[in-house]
């Protein structure tokens, strides 16, 4: 048997060397710190490899394993420019012709000339940029441009999930994209059931609606089901202009009908419930009445307030003037009274 490399003991090192016993680039030498370089005679971390992989930026393979045959091929790759080293790879090929044709894996520094993101990669034969984090430490998913902390993108405003968040109790939700172009939903659902808990409806126009337990919002804000807490509406008279006093207001509030009435869809309420029909308040006060786009009417019931307080100030005004008149009748009456009474 013949040996054509050699083992030798040069400066209180261990050479593993091809050419005259030294280690002259392309062997292996174990220093007497302990270091192990290969290709390098000088190792300066515990293990050094060292491989001129020139100018070209198509990459060299410098830890490669083959896993059998002549494709299924896994290695550590580096490629890049010159002495500068540019990418950590995982390609599913024994050939990587340039840093962007990458299958799975993690890519970072001067990549395709761009030294400020580090990204990953998965899928098969040139794959595809799923991730980066760039030089601000924004992270991308779905985006090569991330502008916040952490971005996530839908391409091309198709439908589907952008986030799902799930516990290993009970609950399971996700945030998902409805629709296409202007006009889309973007809608908070439960995983089970795909039920739509919170939708902003007509996302990318000047008409946003939020639907709270709705998936198909008609207002700005619209919730089915009970709120509570504290609402104030804009009231200030600097906002307001062509202000008037209502008048016969009682006359029309007494054309209302207050009435007792069950929901049909048992998910507006249960039992029996008070209130106005829609209709007959849009005969009398139209400005409290709203129309959604499907032709159903609501009732805004604080809008009848002014209505209610002039109604009240003018019942008022009648009751003071039949006062009067009752008190000016009963100083006639005693007045007759006693006239009877002295004759």
């Amino acid at each position: 048997m013949r040996f054509k490399k050699v083992m030798t003991m040069v400066l209180a090192a261990l050479v593993f060397s091809t050419v005259n016993g030294f280690c002259d680039g392309d062997g292996l030498i174990v220093d007497d710190n302990g270091k192990v370089g290969i290709g390098t005679p000088l190792p300066d971390w515990n293990l050094h490899i060292k491989k001129d992989i020139g100018d070209s930026g198509t990459g060299s393979t410098v830890i490669g394993v083959d896993a059998g045959g002549s494709s299924n091929y896994a290695s550590l790759r580096v490629i890049g420019n010159g002495s500068s080293p540019s990418g950590i790879y995982q390609p599913d090929s024994a050939v990587l012709t340039a840093p962007q044709t990458l299958a799975n894996g993690l890519s970072f520094g001067n990549v395709g000339g761009d030294s400020t993101k580090l990204r990953f990669w998965t899928g098969s034969g040139d794959g595809t940029e799923r991730m980066r984090i760039d030089a601000s430490g924004n992270i991308g998913i779905g985006t090569t441009s991330p502008s916040a902390l952490l971005h996530l993108q839908i391409p091309n405003y198709s439908n589907g999930r952008i986030l799902r968040l799930k516990s290993n109790l009970t609950w399971d939700f996700g945030i998902n994209n409805y629709g296409s172009g202007n006009g889309q939903d973007l809608g908070i659902i439960t995983e089970s059931s795909h039920t739509r808990m919170i939708v902003f409806d007509n996302v990318g126009s000047a008409n946003v609606r939020v639907g709270i337990n709705r998936s198909n919002p008609s207002y700005e804000l619209d919730v089915n089901g009970t709120i509570r807490g504290n609402n104030v509406s804009p009231s200030d008279a600097r906002w307001k202009t062509n202000v008037t006093t209502l008048e016969n207001s009682l006359d029309k509030v007494s054309g209302l009908r207050g009435v007792r009435y069950e929901w049909k869809d048992a998910a507006k309420g249960t039992g029996e419930q008070i209130g106005l029909i829609a209709q007959e308040v849009e005969a009398v006060f139209p400005e409290a009445v709203a129309t959604d786009k499907e032709g159903y009417k609501s009732v805004a019931y604080g809008k009848l307030v002014s209505p209610l307080i002039q109604a009240v100030k003018e019942l008022k005004q009648e009751n003071d003037g039949l006062k009067q008149e009752v008190s000016e009748l009963k100083q006639l009456v005693q007045a007759l009274i006693k006239e009877k009474s002295k004759s």
